[in-house]
């Protein structure tokens, strides 16, 4: 960032010591693009001053903390929803629920459901459990 700094500086610098001079003069001279000559040039002449405007460039984050909370919110009621249908739901992205469920630390595996059972099928699941693991014992002996 300071490298590019100090670039526009220069080109500031070169452009006030001869307004008169083409751009194309400076761009050769300092070894720099001609559209770069240009609109830092643009740039100074609009705004008085070579340094970049406060708040350009990437955006870091959703930005929107109520969008979290509100999928927060959605994913404790039913947290098997799909991605694309959270997004759809609150008109955003899928990369950005995506986004918003890392730094919310959810799982990604689906939550498995427990069978609805008796007490007396839990017994009878049990015990065909037991003999299918001695089966499979008794196959890995021989």
């Amino acid at each position: 960032m300071d490298d590019q700094k100090a670039r526009r500086r220069k080109i500031l610098q070169k452009y006030v010591e001869n307004k008169s001079k083409p751009l194309s003069m400076f761009a050769k001279e300092m070894d720099f693009p001609l559209t770069t000559v240009r609109r830092v040039i643009k740039s100074f002449i609009d705004s008085g001053t070579v340094d970049r405007k406060a708040g350009s460039g990437r955006k870091k984050g959703t930005g929107d903390k109520t969008l979290a909370q509100k999928l927060n919110q959605a994913l404790l009621t039913n947290p098997n929803r799909t991605l694309r249908d959270l997004a759809s739901e609150f008109q955003t992205s899928h990369t950005n629920v995506r986004k918003i469920k890392k730094k919310l630390d959810y799982d990604k595996r689906k939550v498995k459901k427990k069978p609805n059972r008796t007490d007396n099928q839990n017994v009878n699941a049990k015990s065909r459990a037991s003999r299918l693991r001695k089966k499979i014992e008794i196959k890995n002996k021989k």
